[in-house]
């Protein structure tokens, strides 16, 4: 019986120490206004060096997750995917002893990965919620290429970091599933060096060789990003 009695009291101490921790989790779509991509960052000519190829206007799923910290405070970390490509590229290739230019697609692939810091504004509604909130993020990525078979990695990667600040809201539509919205600014700059795998390729049925078989570039995502999506807030005793 004192056993029993024991257990009980262990039971009923574990059950008042327990913690209730509060996530959420969302998904959503994004829409940024504008970037740039630079395909000669290093050049000595001002004008190369400063020329860019616009891609705007562009759209890209993302994931959150959510920790509240407190009634006013939460933390988020976000993954992203973002592949944009325009189709009015040229390149020059070597055709035998000759030189051609060929017509490409060029872009990026990024994967913005943040973390932020969620304030929730003192004139929010039980239904509606408003936020600020500023964070840091990272952007690893690639240079995309499509010119035949011909197929690129990436040697190296400088910088791609950058912060962040946004604003944004809830609605609690039903229970602990939320319609979210928002906006951000950001500016990262990614610089990129990229090679083919392969030097010799082929083109509409012709074989051709890379006329630069390692070049440089830099991706500046510097849009306003606007976002729309659905979350789902859950609990977990720890």
């Amino acid at each position: 019986m004192r056993s029993l009695t024991a257990l009980c009291l262990i039971l009923l101490t574990g059950v008042q120490l327990a913690q209730e921790v509060r996530f959420g989790i969302s998904v959503s779509g994004n829409y940024t206004t504008s970037s740039k991509v630079y395909p000669n960052p290093y050049s000595s000519d001002l004008s190369l060096r400063n020329g860019f190829y616009p891609l705007d206007d562009f759209y890209n799923p993302a994931t959150e997750l959510f920790w509240k910290i407190s009634d006013n405070l939460e933390l988020g970390f976000s993954l992203e995917y973002m592949r944009v490509t325009a189709d009015n590229r040229f390149v020059t290739v070597f055709d035998g002893l000759v030189t051609r230019s060929l017509r490409v697609t060029d872009g990026f692939e990024l994967y913005p990965i943040e973390l932020n810091l969620y304030y929730k504004l003192p004139f929010s509604m039980p239904d509606w919620g408003f936020y600020i909130y500023g964070g840091a993020s990272i952007y690893p990525g690639n240079f995309v290429r499509e010119m035949g078979d011909a197929e690129l990695r990436t040697v190296e990667q400088q910088s791609g970091y950058g912060i962040q600040v946004g604003v944004g809201g809830d609605y609690n539509a039903y229970k602990d599933i939320l319609i979210t919205y928002g906006m951000k600014f950001r500016d990262p700059q990614v610089l990129i060096k990229s090679q083919y795998k392969n030097e010799d390729f082929t083109y509409n049925n012709k074989k051709y060789k890379a006329g630069q078989p390692e070049f440089d570039s830099k991706i500046n995502v510097d849009g306003v990003v606007f976002m729309m999506g659905v979350r789902y807030n859950f609990r977990i005793n720890l």
